[in-house]
């Protein structure tokens, strides 16, 4: 049996099947693209949701693997990016919302970078 460990991607029947999906959907591909083309200071709703598809299913076995590191890293530093918005770093009635915004962004960052401790792989593009 292919099953070596509990996650629902554990198995080699899983693994193939997340493979087929990020293969006909092209999701990965159209991830990418959004961290390297958004403006993290002014499409940031758009880069965090791309960073979010990182975070919940870039395990291994579910992301494709030749991108994997790469991708985390991009989106790690475009919410970085995103952090310097000053849209994000404006006062006012917003100021306390912003706050939050920004603190719930830093979890995000820290998310991503347990995933990659071992790794120092660098983002395949940083623009922006």
């Amino acid at each position: 049996m292919g099953t070596w460990d509990i996650e629902p991607w554990d198995n080699d029947i899983a693994a193939d099947w997340f493979g087929d999906i990020f293969k006909k959907t092209k999701l990965a591909e159209y991830t990418r693209q959004t961290l390297q083309n958004c403006d993290p200071h002014y499409e940031f709703e758009e880069v965090r949701a791309a960073a979010f598809l990182v975070s919940v299913l870039g395990h291994v076995y579910v992301w494709p693997i030749e991108h994997r590191d790469q991708d985390i890293a991009l989106a790690v530093s475009k919410l970085e990016q995103v952090l310097t918005s000053p849209k994000l770093n404006e006062d006012g009635e917003d100021g306390k919302f912003n706050k939050m915004l920004r603190e719930k962004i830093q979890e995000e960052i820290q998310e991503l970078r347990s995933w990659t401790k071992k790794s120092k792989v660098e983002p395949l593009s940083n623009k922006g």
